[in-house]
């Protein structure tokens, strides 16, 4: 742990003389307060900046709190507890600081875009969606044009914002509907699907390996809700597989793997998108879904290994098709942006790569030298 004294902004005097304690610090005492103030604000801003630059995010909290704080040092304070908190075991602690802080200069930052901005940020980390995209909203009216990097990143929040939002109104399938997917998969799939987790309200299942198929088999519940039209104006909408190594556990004592977090992640973007979702859709991450791997991509295909009757489920209004989630590498998602997903399937069968089950390790088919 740090130990850093309480930085006290030097008092300025009457006489304009020095004292024995400004001596010892080291401060030179100038005519005018202001003068004082701004010197030692500098110089701590320059310190703040040079940690930022290390990445030691918790000595900036330590010293900041430890110092004599305006408008400006607050907000660099509040801006760090909303990194760390996002990063921490207990992210409520630090929001809460930081909200304290930012009640105390209420008056300051009514329009003030990076007060409004990270006011909206605290309320999206607590899950307060609605609440957030007020306070992004109020944000963009005072972002100043000379602060492009503030602009970016109030739209990647407030798009995550819709995205999170859109996900909690999804309504998800009805009883009857959900019943007759479930038997779909248990008639199809070779095993009874067990229920695991939630994305708003589409269930994840997985189906265990069994004697037809010797892999799991995670699956959505609720995604074919969407209500989709094809062109030719016609109900079709989907639900979503994800074939796994046979080792693969859905329930990780230590943390969630990326293989959940990524099917989570393109299920928010599927409900999220305005746009028809069927064969061949393409997702592309802005960053690899974990740290531990370089897929950034995925695309949407037919179930390999299953037969043409476990591959879609029709019912009166509209027919729901079975797709399977195929994770991309850097590579590969380039290529399919560039052709179609039936010539990007090419690749894996000339290069001999099974796409079921899902294997983290397999080779990227388009890195070749050509």
């Amino acid at each position: 742990m740090w130990n850093f004294q309480r930085r006290a902004f030097p008092t300025f005097l009457k006489q304009n003389t020095f004292t024995k304690a400004s001596v010892n610090r080291g401060f030179f005492v100038r005519k005018t307060m202001a003068d004082d103030f701004l010197t030692y604000k500098n110089n701590l801003l320059e310190e703040i900046n040079n940690l930022y630059k290390e990445g030691d995010l918790f000595k900036v909290i330590c010293l900041l709190e430890n110092s004599e704080l305006d408008f400006e040092l607050c907000l660099q304070l509040v801006r760090t507890y909303i990194n760390v908190a996002r990063q921490s075991g207990d992210p409520y602690t630090l929001l809460s600081k930081a909200q304290t802080l930012l009640d105390k200069f209420s008056k300051e930052g009514h329009e003030n875009a990076y007060y409004q901005f990270y006011q909206g940020c605290i309320l999206f980390n607590q899950g307060l969606i609605n609440d957030s995209l007020v306070r992004f909203e109020q944000a963009l009216k005072f972002v100043p044009a000379s602060d492009p990097r503030l602009l970016n990143n109030l739209m990647i929040y407030k798009q995550l914002a819709l995205k999170n939002q859109k996900v909690a109104n999804f309504k998800g399938c009805s009883e009857e509907i959900e019943a007759k997917i479930l038997k779909h998969y248990e008639e199809n799939f070779g095993g009874v699907p067990t229920y695991f987790a939630k994305v708003g309200q589409v269930k994840l299942y997985v189906i265990i390996p069994n004697a037809e198929y010797d892999f799991n088999m995670m699956v959505t519940v609720g995604l074919s809700s969407k209500n989709q039209l094809n062109k030719d104006n016609q109900g079709e909408d989907l639900e979503l597989c994800f074939p796994l190594d046979k080792d693969f556990q859905t329930h990780d004592p230590t943390e969630v793997p990326f293989e959940i977090s990524m099917f989570k992640e393109v299920i928010e973007n599927i409900i999220y998108q305005d746009s028809f979702v069927g064969f061949g859709y393409c997702f592309e991450n802005d960053r690899s879904f974990s740290k531990a791997t370089a897929f950034n991509g995925v695309m949407l295909t037919a179930i390999g290994e299953y037969p043409v009757e476990a591959q879609s489920l029709t019912l009166e209004d509209k027919t729901i098709n079975f797709l399977q989630m195929i994770p991309l590498r850097p590579l590969e998602l380039n290529f399919r942006k560039q052709h179609t997903a039936l010539e990007l399937l090419e690749q894996f069968e000339n290069h001999h790569v099974a796409l079921t089950p899902f294997i983290k390790t397999r080779i990227d088919v388009c890195n070749q030298i050509v």
